[in-house]
């Protein structure tokens, strides 16, 4: 659970660290897109922090001997931490969804968007303009099919694909079957993603 809890922490201080620093940077306001999806993450980041520091206050003061059943107890708490990093994850992108979408329309690095815009389509014409290359975009669609089969689809995959992230955890989704992972999963992923946008942030704006 320290672990786990580092993480979220280190996506809570790179996230304000990206703010500023590109703020500063760019000489742009913390707020104004694309920056302003870091304090979308960064309040995401927190209260995960708080909700996790809460259970683990509990859950230390559990006697033992009042634990009738440890493993369905382990069970259940093992499900709402999966629960609250699973919103931290899904909130996140959705955050950035919606500054990358008013970004591009002031830093014309890609070309005008029809339609809906969101985050795939984005992403998708960036990897044309060379904002990012062709594995960051192959993995950017990993995070994109895991929080639309998680909105949208009960954790249920409707393709059969691997996806690998470096310094995290490995993706293996099955068509028709709910797709599951361990503790550490949606906070890993969410640190890739946060890194990610970070980087695409800074080519857009270079």
């Amino acid at each position: 659970m320290q672990n786990l809890f580092n993480v979220i922490d280190k996506i809570r201080i790179q996230t304000a660290d990206c703010q500023i620093s590109m703020a500063k940077k760019y000489s742009i306001q913390e707020g104004d897109a694309p920056l302003g999806a870091f304090a979308t993450c960064n309040q995401q980041a927190i209260i995960a922090l708080e909700l996790l520091s809460h259970y683990m206050n509990i859950w230390s003061k559990v006697p033992s001997a009042l634990i009738t059943d440890p493993d369905r107890m382990l069970r259940e708490n093992t499900e709402r931490v999966m629960t609250l990093t699973k919103a931290m994850y899904v909130l996140s992108i959705s955050g950035m969804e919606f500054s990358a979408r008013n970004a591009i329309l002031t830093f014309r690095k890609i070309p005008p968007q029809s339609g809906r815009v969101h985050l795939r389509k984005i992403l998708a014409e960036s990897a044309k303009a060379g904002l990012i290359d062709s594995e960051t975009a192959n993995r950017w669609e990993g995070i994109i099919e895991v929080r639309n089969m998680i909105v949208h689809n009960n954790g249920i995959s409707d393709i059969s694909k691997t996806y690998f992230y470096p310094n995290g955890p490995t993706i293996s989704l099955n068509a028709g079957r709910m797709t599951r992972g361990n503790l550490m999963i949606f906070a890993e992923l969410t640190l890739w993603t946060v890194q990610a946008y970070s980087d695409w942030c800074q080519a857009l704006l270079n």
